[in-house]
């Protein structure tokens, strides 16, 4: 069982994480000023705690819903598959991006890190190990390595023959004991954007939840919940106010930066973060099901891009260095900037509906 809701919640994440990954490239190639702000830039939370925690649901509600407790044989296949596949996709990304980034002027690997020059800080030949032990991602591909992370971590928890409190119980141990190491500390393991260790709580609970309540079928009880318009309402004032509060930062009116190091830093995932990503999540949730019945067809392409997360994500990685290739040939400007944008999303939907009716195409036909 899909939830065509959730899926839509999954599918604006990877299209904005498209979104900010262009406005990213340009950032980085000398040009911050033209980026379109989404709420990443008010550092609050961004569209990759979106991303994790929907991605976290629905692997307990597909991947773990019929499993047995304790080791399973066919959930354990299940993940080990899944795992080769993404850890196979990732070289192929990797191959890919290379590709690009040699081809295009020096200018686009000196801004994503990622470049065959000796010259250079980090040339790719010295990470190449990092790489294949998935402790280094080029720009843009960490959420994809971290997925790994998170589906072997979360395989890990739910072969345990314990409660599932004790599983919830180990997570946020895991989570408040990882998130009082420095994030310099970390980053001395991993060269990634995110701490596997503390960001795993936004995918094991939610993938707990989705298995329990794939089992009993709740969910279908909890929509739609008790005044979901006055609920709605107020998860979308919250969010105006935390951007409202970030432009007031930015215009010195308060005094948070050391409230956002301490309580919204994104590679230890502060509490705060998380606590605002969880909002967004239910009010993006709350959002999307409204919109189901009045914009059917708006809600089924962000379903579909949800739907396959994995070749879509890959897209958005392509047409992120693709496209901020093209933008700095032909010379920068806020319009190609804007077109490079448009672009790289009708890029993602198309390739995701062509994936989709590929997969479909493969399925048995009834009898």
């Amino acid at each position: 069982m899909r939830y065509d809701f959730l899926d839509a919640v999954r599918g604006f994440a990877i299209l904005t994480i498209t979104f900010n990954h262009v406005g990213d490239m340009v950032a980085r190639l000398g040009f911050p000023h033209l980026r379109i702000p989404t709420l990443t830039q008010t550092d609050f939370s961004s569209a990759a705690e979106l991303f994790v925690i929907v991605s976290g649901f629905l692997f307990g509600a597909v991947y773990a819903g019929n499993k047995q407790p304790g080791f399973d044989r066919v959930f354990a296949r299940r993940c080990l598959r899944r795992i080769i596949l993404l850890y196979g996709a990732n070289i192929g990304l990797f191959l890919a991006l290379l590709l690009i980034v040699a081809l295009a002027p020096p200018a686009i690997g000196d801004a994503t890190g990622f470049t065959l020059v000796w010259e250079t800080k980090q040339p790719v030949v010295d990470l190449l190990p990092r790489f294949l032990t998935l402790s280094y991602a080029p720009f843009v591909t960490d959420v994809f390595v971290l997925y790994i992370y998170l589906i072997a971590l979360t395989f890990a928890l739910e072969s345990l023959p314990v409660p599932d409190w004790v599983k919830l119980a180990i997570s946020i141990a895991l989570f408040a004991g990882f998130y009082t190491l420095s994030q310099r500390r970390m980053q001395n393991v991993v060269y990634l954007g995110f701490n596997p260790l503390t960001w795993q709580i936004l995918f094991v609970v939610p993938a707990i939840i989705g298995r329990r309540l794939r089992n009993d079928d709740a969910l279908a009880r909890l929509f739609p919940p008790r005044h979901a318009a006055v609920l709605l309402l107020i998860g979308l004032a919250l969010i105006a106010l935390s951007v409202l509060i970030s432009l007031g930062d930015h215009a010195q009116l308060y005094s948070l930066s050391r409230i956002r190091h301490a309580y919204f830093q994104k590679f230890g995932l502060g509490v705060g973060r998380l606590t605002h990503a969880v909002l967004v999540f239910a009010t993006l949730s709350l959002l999307f099901w409204w919109l189901k019945p009045r914009l059917p067809r708006l809600v089924a392409v962000f379903a579909t891009v949800g739907a396959v997360s994995m070749p879509a994500f890959l897209a958005g990685a392509l047409a992120a260095y693709a496209l901020g290739t093209l933008w700095y040939l032909a010379g920068g400007g806020f319009a190609v900037y804007v077109a490079a944008l448009a672009a790289a999303l009708a890029a993602v939907i198309a390739f995701a509906f062509a994936w989709h009716a590929f997969r479909r195409s493969r399925r048995p036909a009834p009898t």
